[in-house]
Parts: C-alpha cells; sequence; structure tokens
C-alpha cells in the first residue's frame, strides 16, 4: 500500500497519511544511497490515528518518539481531528505529495 508523507518526525520516524488515518510509519531499511530523508526508505505502519490529534500524540508518546523541532511544530499547528487535518490538507495542497511504500 502506498501512503502520503506529511512529515519526518524523527530519525527512522515519519508521518504518513492515507484516505482514512494517519499513519505513524518506523523506516524498516535505511534510505536509498544519496537520499536523505525518510521518503527514500520503505517503511512499517506502527500506529494508525483516525480520530484526535490528542491520540496522536500518545502513539508518539508510547513508541518514545522525540520529534525533531520541525515536526513538533508542525504537529502543534495541526488541526484536532484527522478529518479536519485531511480538509485542509486537500485545499493546501498545490501540488502531489510525495509517497512512501508501507511494507505489508
Amino acid at each position: 500500500m502506498r501512503d502520503k508523507f506529511v512529515i519526518e518526525l524523527a530519525p527512522g520516524w515519519a508521518l504518513l497519511f492515507d484516505a482514512r488515518q494517519w499513519v505513524l510509519g518506523r523506516a524498516e531499511k535505511k534510505p536509498l544511497e544519496g537520499e536523505k530523508s525518510l521518503p527514500g526508505a520503505r517503511v512499517r505502519g506502527m500506529a494508525f490515528i483516525a480520530s484526535t490529534k490528542t491520540v496522536l500524540r500518545r502513539c508518539l508518546h508510547e513508541n518514545e518518539i522525540e520529534l525533531t523541532a520541525e515536526a513538533a511544530d508542525y504537529i502543534e499547528a495541526m488541526p484536532d481531528t484527522f478529518k479536519a487535518w485531511r480538509r485542509q490538507y486537500n485545499r493546501a495542497s498545490t501540488s502531489t505529495p510525495g509517497t512512501i511504500e508501507r511494507a505489508a
């Protein structure tokens, strides 16, 4: 399955999404040689959050993910629900977001 990449959360972790939910993804492999970011890596979905930012934050805590400053700012500015975030994301998106392969 292909999820859309949102932001790198911490080394080896990314926030992704599909039509129904946010996905916390953990890199299975290092990014391809020459790639400096997580979009070049294959990731495994570790948590699937279709509800609120509060639940997303709880999952970040449970997985002991120490957010980068950029990721912390991004999450802080996000709407409180996935549905509201998705509407905002769709309105703001002027180009096709990157995709990333999630391991089955």
